[in-house]
């Protein structure tokens, strides 16, 4: 299931409202996420940024390159 920004929005409003449990659509079908801790919503919520990143990325042609450097 691909998330949508509306997905993490929604996730976002769970955390500022103590929700456990919300439906994310996924074409013609839905599931229910519950999460039993604040460490869970935060773990789905960066899982979500993450894709929705990647695949707004791959769609703009962007690429994002780490570096280090010691100095």
């Amino acid at each position: 299931m691909a998330w949508t920004q509306a997905d993490l929005d929604r996730l976002d409003q769970m955390i500022a409202s103590g929700a456990k449990e919300t439906r994310f659509q996924a074409g013609d079908s839905s599931r229910s996420v519950t999460l039993h801790s604040l460490r869970d919503l935060r773990a789905l919520r960066d899982q979500m940024a993450a894709e929705i990143a990647q695949t707004a990325g791959a769609a703009t042609g962007m690429a994002t390159f780490a570096s280090h450097s010691r100095d």
